[in-house]
């Protein structure tokens, strides 16, 4: 991993590429959440055991980049199978202005995001251990990264979205345009580029809303 100096200066580098002004409380916790992913999410198993070698641009920077369709007035945001909390607690440290919660269907996992939102000592983050299509409320923005795939992703949004709520699916960190199915009717789907400034390689963002 990076030194705490240079993944410092980083922090500061994907803030300003995301339009955001991190502080250093924000700083210090998404570098202790990356602590922890190494120290007990990938030894219980949360992750892959080979992921710590790239935990900064992989998982914190790559669930900080989710941060540009989120707009500023929203409230509330679902973190859709997010297993021990990516993207959302990353995210749930840049913006305090915004309830989340992690609806995740294993406990062993749950548990853990569980757990980091104790040590990290985060306000605005709820854990369900729940499958999403038995969640009963309704949400701004559905957050989906490697948890479904895009039909199904699609499918689960009258689940959980408010009528007017956005769904991102983080599709691939590949080169190349990845290719997306049709949306399904009345749904639209656009699909982005991000982070070219910030990760090591383009984020590809899938936008989907109700049309």
């Amino acid at each position: 991993m990076f030194h705490v100096e240079h993944e410092t200066d980083r922090l500061d580098v994907i803030g300003e590429g995301l339009g955001l002004e991190l502080d250093d409380a924000q700083k210090v916790a998404l570098l202790r959440f990356e602590a922890w992913l190494a120290e007990e999410a990938i030894p219980a198993g949360g992750i892959g055991p080979g992921e710590g070698e790239r935990l900064f641009d992989r998982h914190i920077a790559d669930s900080m980049a989710f941060n540009v369709g989120i707009s500023q007035d929203v409230d509330t945001a679902i973190d859709v199978g997010g297993g021990v909390g990516l993207p959302s607690i990353p995210l749930a440290i840049l913006r305090p202005d915004v309830e989340f919660t992690l609806v995740e269907r294993s406990r062993r996992r749950s548990d853990l995001a569980a757990r980091a939102v104790r040590i990290l000592g985060l306000t605005n983050y709820a854990v369900v251990a729940e499958d999403v299509s038995r969640v009963d409320l309704r949400y701004d923005v559905a957050l989906f990264r490697a948890s479904l795939p895009i039909p199904q992703a699609a499918a689960s949004l009258e689940h959980c979205l408010k009528p007017k709520g956005t769904g991102l699916l983080a599709v691939s960190r590949q080169w190349d345009q990845p290719d997306i199915p049709s949306a399904p009717e009345g749904i639209t789907f656009a699909l982005s580029r991000e982070g070219d400034r910030i990760l090591a390689s383009p984020f590809w963002l899938l936008t989907m809303r109700y049309s």
